[in-house]
């Protein structure tokens, strides 16, 4: 049996909502399937790690052999380290009962230097917290451990024949977001641990946290009663005005009398499911096709330059795997 508590994604998930992280740990099974989309995601950012590799040739890949099995990678990497070897892929540690593992630790001038890589083109604060509590465990482990950087995609590099793994990936220190969070993180650790040694599933009612920074894996367990065409389903509404308006007792669209501070738009849409009617502004339509001119391709093909990016990189490595996603 492992002998660790909290994994890295159980503990974003912990900070994130800790009703879904009960859920996680007690009824694993009741969470919602992988879409087709996120799995592509997954898979794109595995993919993308093990070019990062390249990087820094020459490391030691210490993954398990099954996800049950992690103990292995953490041994595996004390030994290596005790051996002197300087680049390790997938090292893994554990501290204060959490584990994590790492993209790639490398050594320089007897100084460990961390490297996660994600297969994004910006820095997000969820990003962040995974490297703060990576820093958090590993500099408890080897408290040699000089920085650590998030890996991410270069959207202004160019391919000019060959693939330049040095110019396709960027680099960022957030070592000092990782220090300003060391109490945090060693907060909600505790506040996880606490929360899993109860049986019952802490009272959290839906909300913001339902979205941020990604929509739960438990949506469907504690969204079932949230009742069809409900203010959820507003336009240019706020999610937390939405759930602002849900928890004072307006769960439907039927039941907003009061349209006052709502966008026009979205009292049209309100007034359409009130009365059962379709709104199509034809005249702005027609505008609209009107300033339309050939060629249209720009429409749809706003992330060419990154789906061509991604098209060269595939090139490079087996059984790569990506999805595009483009929201104007």
């Amino acid at each position: 049996m492992p002998n660790y508590i909290l994994s890295k994604s159980s503990f974003v998930k912990s900070v994130q909502c800790l009703k879904a992280f009960h859920l996680y740990k007690y009824h694993y099974t009741s969470k919602d399937p992988i879409t087709k989309d996120k799995q592509a995601i997954f898979n794109r950012g595995n993919d993308v790690g093990l070019l990062a590799q390249q990087l820094f040739p020459g490391g030691i890949d210490v993954s398990p052999s099954s996800i049950k099995k992690f103990d292995e990678s953490v041994e595996r990497t004390k030994e290596l380290i005790a051996a002197g070897q300087e680049v390790i892929y997938e090292a893994a540690f554990i501290f204060d009962d959490v584990l994590v593992a790492l993209d790639i630790l490398a050594k320089k001038n007897n100084k460990w230097h961390a490297y996660e890589v994600k297969s994004s083109l910006k820095i997000s604060a969820a990003y962040v917290l995974d490297a703060s509590l990576q820093y958090y465990v590993i500099k408890n482990c080897i408290p040699e451990l000089e920085d650590i950087n998030l890996v991410t995609i270069n959207g202004d590099y160019v391919y000019e024949g060959k693939l330049n793994i040095d110019a396709l990936f960027k680099f960022c220190s957030v070592k000092k977001d990782a220090v300003a969070n060391w109490d945090f993180i060693a907060d909600r650790i505790k506040q996880a641990k606490a929360t899993i040694e109860n049986p019952s599933s802490p009272d959290i009612k839906v909300g913001e946290q339902c979205f941020r920074p990604y929509k739960c894996d438990f949506f469907g367990t504690c969204w079932k009663n949230v009742p069809e065409q409900s203010v959820f389903l507003l336009s240019n509404v706020t999610v937390g005005k939405q759930v602002e308006l849900y928890h004072s007792g307006i769960k439907t669209l039927n039941d907003i009398i009061d349209f006052e501070g709502l966008p026009a738009n979205t009292q049209k849409q309100v007034k359409a499911v009130q009365n059962n009617l379709e709104i199509i502004d034809k005249e702005k339509i027609a505008l609209f096709l009107n300033e339309v001119n050939y060629p249209i391709g720009f429409l749809i093909l706003n992330c060419t330059r990154l789906q061509y990016l991604f098209s060269l990189i595939q090139n490079h490595i087996n059984k790569f795997h990506f999805y595009f996603h483009y929201t104007k």
